[in-house]
């Protein structure tokens, strides 16, 4: 799709769903990859205005460092791929999201990773489960422990307080608490 039916495709979808204005004639004024790559992804995933603004934004900032094109960005294999899978479109936006916000922030991926990591490298039985806050926004995990008797709750909570005792615990609270 290229130039006039492009942007007659943009205007259909976005009166549809009711975007602003202004929005809209800043997508149409983009260079017809830019602006088909953000169409394919409204699309596919039904996004609202701001959402697709969100995701716009992260990929612009990603091609602006990268030295990038917008579509170069949301047309990368991984970026395609989240928007085939044969999932919700929930799923496929969540993904598209942690792709994207990956990419846009490689340092709190990694610190993430290694967080997930922390928790992993306790062990702890699948009755102690450690909740992490979300996109590292905070600096409180949730732990759940569960039994079915008294015996295996008490081995739960055993468990989850020799992790909390330990130094792999004591490092994800100083990652979350920004000393790493």
């Amino acid at each position: 799709m290229k130039g006039e039916i492009l942007r007659q495709a943009i205007r259909e979808f976005t009166s549809s769903r009711h975007y602003r204005d202004a929005f809209v004639a800043r997508w149409i004024s983009l260079n017809d990859a830019d602006a088909l790559a953000l169409y394919d992804l409204a699309t596919q995933l039904r996004l609202g205005e701001n959402q697709l603004r969100d995701l716009w934004e992260w990929a612009e900032d990603i091609a602006q460092r990268d030295r990038e094109t917008i579509a170069e960005v949301l047309n990368e294999p991984s970026i395609r791929g989240a928007l085939q899978e044969k999932q919700s479109r929930n799923d496929r936006l969540n993904r598209v999201k942690h792709l994207l916000r990956c990419r846009r922030y490689p340092h709190l991926s990694q610190t993430e990773d290694r967080a997930r990591a922390l928790v992993r490298s306790a062990r702890l039985p699948q009755t102690v489960e450690v909740g992490l806050p979300a996109y590292l926004e905070g600096d409180t995990i949730r732990v759940i422990c569960r039994g079915s008797s008294p015996a295996e709750l008490r081995a739960a909570l055993e468990a989850a307080l020799r992790w909390a005792t330990s130094d792999a615990c004591t490092e994800l609270f100083r990652l979350l608490g920004g000393e790493l």
